[in-house]
């Protein structure tokens, strides 16, 4: 690093001779000579130019932003650039860039196979309610069609296993056909929304609604449930009976 700050300062070669059989000392000057130039691709358009590259989006100047939705990264980037004035710094950049645009690309495979632990939650709380512990199992994510992978959920209270949830996650014919399958012949519609994997159903007279997400290193699943009602035409006001969030975190990939 040093011999390349003195080649930026100065008009000077560095030349770095390394012994034939010490291949792992040249591959490390490789990554590290790569990591020295920018990243990025361009090309011609007419009389204009289009150039992509990787950069600090918080630190330079950029017309348009391509981002993953599930990237927290990204959102704790900005928030942390912006401290306490993420408001104004927002407002005074629409208006400095009012052209500029933010594409938010949807996730392609999810990296959320592995081993995850945690607690679940029923919202409002019972008075003298044990917490309740989980262990969801999840395999690699179905890229190909007519494929399936592990969706299990194991829930334990003092140690001792109350019930498991042995599904599925299975992809049918293209990327958008998804479902959980609970055996039985009980397969329930999902759908990425974004970056959340949303999954509503009817149970008796329940309407509930599953979300799960990554947020950051925690995998989150809220299930929003509803009292259900025939339906009619027109604003039908629904009462929501309760939430239930289970909140976990990767102990294995």
């Amino acid at each position: 690093m040093k011999a390349h700050l003195q080649q930026v300062t100065s008009p000077i070669s560095v030349s770095f001779v390394i012994q034939p059989d010490k291949t792992n000392i040249y591959e490390e000057f490789q990554k590290r000579i790569h990591l020295l130039h920018s990243n990025g691709i361009s090309t011609t358009v007419e009389k204009g130019t289009i150039v992509i590259e990787k950069g600090n989006i918080t630190k330079q100047k950029v017309d348009i932003i391509i981002g993953s939705s599930s990237s927290d990264a990204l959102r704790q980037g900005i928030m942390k650039a912006a401290e306490s004035n993420i408001n104004t710094a927002y407002e005074a950049e629409q208006t400095r860039s009012p052209n500029s645009i933010f594409i938010s690309l949807e996730p392609d495979n999810p990296n959320w196979n592995g081993t995850w632990r945690g607690s679940l939650t029923n919202y409002p709380m019972r008075p003298g309610s044990s917490a309740v512990d989980v262990l969801m199992e999840i395999g690699p994510y179905p890229t190909s069609d007519n494929t399936c992978t592990v969706w299990r959920n194991t829930y334990l209270q003092g140690g001792e296993v109350q019930a498991v949830k042995d599904y599925r996650l299975c992809r049918g014919q293209g990327a958008d056909d998804l479902v959980i399958d609970e055996g039985n012949d009980v397969k329930l519609e999902t759908r990425w929304i974004g970056d959340v994997l949303v999954t509503p159903f009817k149970y008796d007279n329940l309407l509930l609604i599953s979300s799960t997400r990554l947020r950051g290193d925690i995998l989150e699943e809220e299930i929003v449930i509803i009292d259900d009602k025939p339906a009619i035409k027109g604003v039908q006001s629904m009462h929501t009976r309760a939430i239930q969030r289970i909140e976990l975190k990767r102990v294995k990939s």
